[in-house]
């Protein structure tokens, strides 16, 4: 083989191996987490979605509580029944929310895993850690939301827990004489659903801050598997 031959060879070989390692050089680091950003804003969107219908349903049932305790005597069985149907359906709703948390909160889980293993792959230490601090800015964000969406879920399961004591003591106890002595769990009962509707605004605000910040980021496909 001559120079020139060897030469030539050389030349194609390092060629081909450029090509390879530009085809792959970025395939093959996984970034799940950009894509993973917009899947948990509107993972965000669908749990705030769930809290607001779900705060729809309590706020019938209450208003329907109040009828019944104001209802004649021909209207009693009717208002108790409505009272007892919409009960269930704020059980079910509630059930639902929950299944929304436990979602989003996987949906996070998934983000910053991702996000936190793609830190190891930079090579400049500013870029690092500016994603670094990003991410515990994200992390923080979608805590606050957590916490205030399980504050909202267990307000809600006082309530329901309220409801429950109504249609039982109502079962029974339907005459002007009885719903007199429900001053002070009335008082009660408002105020939990004032606290309520202050806790699920708050909810969203925080949560729209939340997508604001964390949604946005380009859509990638994931590596594929070798």
């Amino acid at each position: 083989m001559n120079k020139h031959t060897a030469a030539a060879i050389a030349s194609l070989t390092l060629v081909a191996l450029s090509g390879c390692q530009s085809e792959s050089y970025m395939s093959s680091i996984p970034l799940t987490g950009a894509n993973s950003r917009d899947r948990l804003a509107d993972s965000v969107r669908d749990t705030i979605d769930e809290q607001r219908a779900c705060h729809g349903e309590f706020v019938e049932a209450y208003a329907l509580l109040q009828a019944l305790q104001g209802a004649g005597d021909d209207d009693i069985d009717r208002a108790y029944g409505e009272l007892r149907s919409q009960v269930d359906e704020c059980a079910r709703s509630l059930t639902s929310f929950d299944e929304r948390i436990v979602r989003v909160e996987e949906d996070a889980i998934a983000l910053f895993a991702g996000w936190e293993a793609e830190l190891d792959e930079f090579r400049s230490d500013a870029m690092r850690q500016h994603s670094a601090e990003r991410l515990k800015d994200a992390r923080s964000g979608f805590e606050l939301v957590q916490e205030e969406l399980t504050g909202v879920h267990g307000r809600m399961t006082t309530l329901l827990d309220s409801h429950r004591d109504f249609v039982l003591y109502f079962n029974h106890n339907s005459t002007g004489a009885s719903v007199e002595v429900l001053d002070q769990e009335n008082e009660r009962f408002e105020a939990n659903m004032e606290t309520l509707e202050r806790e699920c605004r708050i909810a969203r605000e925080d949560a729209e801050e939340f997508i604001h910040r964390v949604a946005g980021a380009p859509d990638v496909a994931p590596a594929p598997e070798e």
